[in-house]
């Protein structure tokens, strides 16, 4: 039985809130550049200077004026793909020059990630073993991402745990556009230490012998609503959505094709390529890691940061001021 927390708005409207926002918005953002752009005018022509240099400064104002507006015009285009009603913003000329000039990049998308995700619950791939195809089936636990539902929300910024946030992208897709997840797979059933590590070893399920068996489920998470969470409720509920991708093993012969076509793997009976890597640098960033471990990354990163902050200002303070 999941607890799910619902909006105190419907779709209609929020609908109708986002279709009088948007033509609300486009027209702040116009105002406020020809606002500036005005500003930048009168400057250029009450600036006291030459009169050379007075026309030479009016007309690189009036050039730069021109191409921000432009830019701001064929902007609009894909910002307005946020509701229907943009559509009637969109002066047709912009729209023919967006498509035009698509091929050169000069806009984007409103936002890195325009359109919400998880808004009918954050999707997630849990990783579970077993020694026995019945199960029990146990969890790996991950560093930062959501997985058992009692664990505190980890404080991670300005630590990037990179394969925790892919693990977040290959929820939004299929394990098919994901093959870095079937090597991750077949590196937990092989039980290769530095894969490991990069999960949480002091919760591994598995701690003396890789499982013998590997699959994966997709769960849909919600935060636990408050009036739970103030009498002792878990940090999140989750409901099962189905399977992520089907039982392997570590001699499964698709999966070992699948890891050989991707050049992920050596040919069968073909020796493992020579290594490239630079053994000192290993070394170092192998001492570097195992430092890491014993602390929790981002405190290790603010410590850094703040210890970076101690040291300019000390060395400011201690230098004789000039007069």
């Amino acid at each position: 039985d999941v607890s799910v927390c619902s909006p105190a708005f419907t779709k209609q409207e929020f609908d109708w809130a986002l279709s009088k926002a948007l033509p609300a918005v486009i027209y702040v953002g116009l105002s406020s550049l020809t606002i500036h752009i005005l500003k930048a005018v009168m400057l250029s022509v009450l600036e006291p200077q030459t009169t050379f240099a007075k026309i030479t400064t009016l007309l690189s104002t009036v050039f730069y004026s021109a191409a921000a507006l432009f830019i701001f015009g064929i902007s609009i285009v894909p910002f307005s793909t946020l509701h229907p009603v943009g559509n009637t913003t969109v002066i047709p000329a912009m729209r023919e020059w967006h498509t035009r000039l698509d091929h050169l990049h000069l806009t984007n998308s409103y936002g890195l990630f325009r359109r919400m995700t998880g808004v009918g619950g954050r999707p997630e791939v849990i990783i579970v073993g077993s020694n026995n195809m019945e199960g029990p089936w146990k969890e790996y636990n991950f560093l930062y991402k959501p997985g058992n539902v009692n664990n505190t929300p980890p404080f991670v910024a300005p630590h990037q745990p990179r394969l925790d946030w892919q693990m977040w992208f290959a929820a939004l897709g299929t394990y098919h556009q994901n093959p870095w997840l079937m090597s991750l797979t077949y590196r937990l059933l092989t039980g290769q230490k530095e894969v490991l590590n990069l999960l949480d070893t002091a919760r591994n399920p598995f701690p003396g012998k890789p499982p013998k068996y590997i699959k994966a489920n997709l769960y849909h998470y919600h935060y636990t609503p408050w009036s739970q969470r103030w009498t002792g409720g878990s940090w999140w509920t989750r409901e099962e959505v189905r399977e992520y991708f089907p039982i392997y093993s570590r001699d499964h012969a698709p999966l070992l094709d699948y890891l050989r076509n991707l050049k992920i793997l050596p040919e069968k009976g073909a020796a493992a390529p020579p290594s490239k890597v630079n053994f000192v640098v290993r070394a170092v960033l192998d001492n570097l890691r195992l430092f890491e471990t014993h602390v929790e990354s981002s405190i290790l990163l603010w410590s850094i940061f703040m210890a970076g902050c101690v040291i300019i200002a000390t060395k400011s303070s201690s230098q004789p001021s000039r007069k």
